[in-house]
């Protein structure tokens, strides 16, 4: 009876750690790109800060406030239209690494410095595509000229 016990308790003991676990980096970027952008993956840029950030933290370029809401934040920034310049939408996503929780804060200005951020996924670019011109604007006669 008292192995019984003991095997209870421990067992108690392991789910109560778990349960108040932080998440690891790699958790968070996992439930980003399942949970969170995985109905756009291949048409937004997504970047993950390796770090975790503390609370009100300003991430947002110069001049702009995107603060961070959590104690200990993963913080995720989505390009939304990464092949234009910029004020376009964007997304920044929080991670409480405590919770699991998250908030997504949509937004038309980047990321303070884009280069503390590493890729993880990419908008998928289509190369080497044939230009469709409508019918009525083809022509089969080229101007001349003269220099040539």
């Amino acid at each position: 009876m008292n192995k019984k016990i003991t095997l209870f308790f421990a067992l108690l003991l392991i789910s109560t750690t778990l349960c108040f676990a932080d998440l690891s980096r790699n958790d968070a970027e996992n439930l980003l790109l399942t949970n969170i952008v995985s109905d756009r993956i291949g048409q937004v840029d997504v970047y993950f800060f390796n770090e975790l950030l503390p609370y009100n933290e300003n991430v947002a370029c110069t001049g702009y406030s995107v603060m961070t809401p959590y104690d200990s934040n993963w913080v995720a920034f989505i390009d939304e239209a990464p092949a234009f310049g910029w004020a376009h939408p964007c997304s920044y996503v929080f991670i409480d690494s405590e919770t699991g929780q998250y908030q997504l804060h949509q937004d038309q200005r980047p990321v303070r410095n884009l280069s503390d951020f590493e890729k993880i996924s990419s908008l998928y670019y289509v190369a080497n595509t044939d230009i469709i011109v409508p019918p009525g604007e083809q022509t089969t006669n080229r101007p001349i000229n003269q220099h040539i």
